[in-house]
């Protein structure tokens, strides 16, 4: 059995595949597949399981090329402290871990503080996460990884949801004004799934009168604003 194959029955084991509702996902698209990522969290056994299947994607895809490895709050870092530690017991060497907050005004700028800026900058980063629709929050810790100075060597996500394999973004260069770079970051996913997502002008599913999901994803927003 594959490591795709494996982590599919993992993830609809333990519940995580929700066919058929109305949900809002993080980036504000919306869609009637989601990913219950929590689930998988409540099953100790199942997300250990998934966090090896990570580390051996990892090692295969990007090898020695990183030494730290960087997750954004709050339900990554599980999965990065975990990668962090089987890396170091298989490789014998200090595996490095730090998650990312989120910007106070703005959920789509990630931050590193609480000191971690001295376990990021100039190092050789490695981004994981758990389920990937845009890329949005990959590209926030990218630029943060970048703006300590630090190279993003690449990204392993558990799920892929929006066939988002690379993704392309910029940072400011110094010294010189008003530049600025373009990179290019490569997602590695254990499950890649295409999913058809829409702006909330097009929803279907709006259109339809089919109630969001507020229990799930950021439908619970959406009914705040209401």
């Amino acid at each position: 059995m594959t490591n795709t194959t494996r982590a599919r029955k993992i993830l609809k084991d333990c519940g995580a595949f929700k066919d058929g509702g109305h949900f809002v996902y993080s980036s504000g698209l919306h869609g009637d597949f989601y990913i219950n990522k929590d689930a998988l969290y409540t099953y100790p056994r199942k997300m250990d399981d998934i966090c090896v299947m990570m580390t051996e994607c990892a090692s295969s895809v990007y090898g020695s090329s990183f030494d730290t490895i960087l997750a954004p709050a709050i339900s990554g870092v599980v999965i990065g402290q975990n990668i962090a530690y089987n890396l170091s017991i298989e490789e014998q060497l200090d595996f490095r871990f730090a998650y990312a907050d989120k910007h106070p005004s703005n959920p789509y700028i990630r931050i590193i503080r609480r000191g971690y800026q001295s376990v990021i900058a100039n190092k050789r980063v490695l981004l994981v996460d758990d389920v990937v629709t845009t890329g949005r929050t990959l590209i926030g810790m990218a630029q943060a990884v970048n703006a300590l100075g630090g190279t993003v060597v690449g990204a392993v996500v558990i799920c892929d949801r929006g066939t988002v394999r690379t993704l392309k973004y910029d940072i400011d260069t110094e010294p010189t004004p008003n530049y600025r770079q373009p990179l290019t970051l490569n997602i590695t996913p254990l499950v890649e799934l295409d999913l058809k997502t829409f702006k909330p002008e097009v929803c279907p599913f709006c259109k339809a009168g089919r109630p969001i999901d507020v229990d799930l994803g950021s439908g619970y927003i959406s009914a705040e604003v209401l």
